[in-house]
């Protein structure tokens, strides 16, 4: 008998003649270009943060530093908003997947090295 405490799609809950894995099947990594539509756009601005709040300037400012991007400190800088306000907020569009991480790092004021953050490409074409 399956342990009932072991995950849904464990291969140890599974018997050896259960069959086919009942798991999904894994979504194409096709690179085709999809053609966005004005509507799509639409519905995606109404999950942008709200204009005027920090997190929409903090993305406002990511956005416009283009393929530059910003780090923590220059966002701070750039914005006017403390770090201690400015870090949530940036981790909030980068859970929304409105920025990512670029893989790229710069040194802050202090001389550390931050990492710099790209606005996705949802959010740039998302922006008035």
């Amino acid at each position: 008998m399956p342990d009932p405490l072991l995950p849904f799609n464990d291969p140890r809950s599974a018997s050896p003649d259960a069959g086919p894995s009942n798991q999904p099947p894994k979504p194409s990594r096709s690179r085709r270009r999809v053609r966005v539509r004005e509507t799509s756009r639409a519905a995606y601005r109404e999950i942008l943060p709200v204009a005027g709040t920090k997190a929409a300037q903090i993305l406002e400012v990511i956005v416009a530093s283009g393929a530059a991007g910003l780090t923590d400190d220059e966002g701070e800088a750039a914005t006017g908003i403390c770090s201690s306000t400015y870090t949530p907020r940036r981790g909030e569009l980068e859970n929304d997947k409105l920025i990512f991480d670029s893989g790229a790092k710069r040194r802050t004021r202090a001389g550390r090295e931050a990492i710099v953050w790209l606005a996705s490409p949802r959010a740039r074409e998302a922006q008035p």
